[in-house]
């Protein structure tokens, strides 16, 4: 982030700050570069009218988008310096902080939406939770970006086979990276900002994404083929500054907590609805969709990304197990 950028911030939170009446306190909700119409900026505009409506107005709680308050990464560092309040980002952008979190998107991990949802809202993913308030965050809920599809220019993808030599963009974590070199690809990393064009050019001939990114960034307008392969579920981490949690009283505790409940039934009901509204669309344009490929080798082959990632590292085994069994 550059310079004048940081000074726009910081006088935006001084003129927030110096505008609160006295015994009123103001919380900013953080979307980073989501839009107010994605899954996550739904949650957060509901999140914080729930954090003002709870607190009698107590809590003046305002939504942020589009990077108004700076990206993912510039949020996370926010939440653990204490200028942002909460703040919803993938996963990818809190692993820097804490690697364990990436066990939530270990390639089939989960089945469907109710397994994810299930195991993320469970106890078994605690210890994630722990290491994330040692960096200074608290973890309130867990929300999504999706299942992950495959889509090319080159042939449809029925199975693994069907994959090998195919130059794909994928994340740029090293699980993710090893896990398509094992499926015969050849991942490379692309920033998000940037693919279009590099599917438009060649530069790579496919890439790996939500059905939500799919659709939003127009990526059926330069890719042919679509597999529904599921192959990796991608959760959104919502986090408040461990800063801002402990100035608050056991009351308005309680009352963020009762906001969240509800932000996440809000956010995970327009994943749903949007999903389905923009694979319809998608079956419409010029994409040829694959939504049975055989995902047996994909799934055997897999199991080495596990490997890679306990390593002998007995706190990740214990961590990918309870998940495993939460999700049943």
């Amino acid at each position: 982030m550059n310079k004048n950028r940081i000074c726009g911030i910081a006088a935006l939170l001084f003129l927030m700050a110096s505008a609160v009446p006295a015994g009123q306190i103001e919380m900013s909700v953080v979307a980073g570069s989501m839009s107010p119409n994605s899954p996550a900026g739904v949650g957060v505009a509901e999140l914080a009218r729930k954090i003002t409506e709870y607190s009698g107005g107590a809590i003046q709680a305002k939504a942020f988008y589009e990077a108004q308050l700076g990206d993912a990464r510039s949020a996370v560092q926010g939440l653990q310096q204490g200028t942002v309040d909460i703040a919803v980002a993938g996963n990818s952008y809190f692993s820097s902080v804490v690697p364990d979190i990436q066990a939530f998107e270990l390639p089939f991990l989960f089945g469907n939406y109710a397994e994810a949802r299930k195991a993320l809202d469970s106890d078994a993913i605690d210890p994630v939770k722990a290491q994330l308030e040692t960096k200074g965050i608290k973890n309130l809920a867990f929300w999504e970006i999706g299942f992950r599809h495959l889509t090319n220019n080159v042939r449809p993808v029925k199975s693994m086979a069907d994959v090998k030599g195919l130059k794909l963009r994928t994340l740029p974590a090293a699980i993710q990276v090893k896990t398509w070199e094992n499926f015969g690809a050849l991942p490379t990393a692309i920033d998000s900002s940037e693919l279009y064009s590099a599917l438009q050019t060649g530069v790579v001939v496919g890439q790996e994404n939500s059905i939500g990114e799919i659709y939003t960034k127009k990526l059926q307008e330069v890719q042919k083929y679509m597999s529904l392969t599921g192959h990796v579920y991608t959760p959104t981490c919502l986090g408040m500054s461990l800063r801002t949690w402990r100035k608050l009283d056991s009351g308005q505790r309680e009352v963020v907590l009762k906001a969240v409940v509800d932000a996440t039934k809000a956010a995970r009901e327009a994943s749903d609805r949007d999903e389905a509204v923009m694979l319809a669309e998608l079956e419409k344009s010029r994409l040829e969709i694959e939504k049975n490929p055989d995902l047996a080798q994909f799934k055997e082959t897999a199991k080495k990304s596990y490997d890679l990632f306990i390593e002998g590292n007995a706190g990740r085994k214990a961590l990918v197990d309870a998940i495993l069994a939460a999700k049943k």
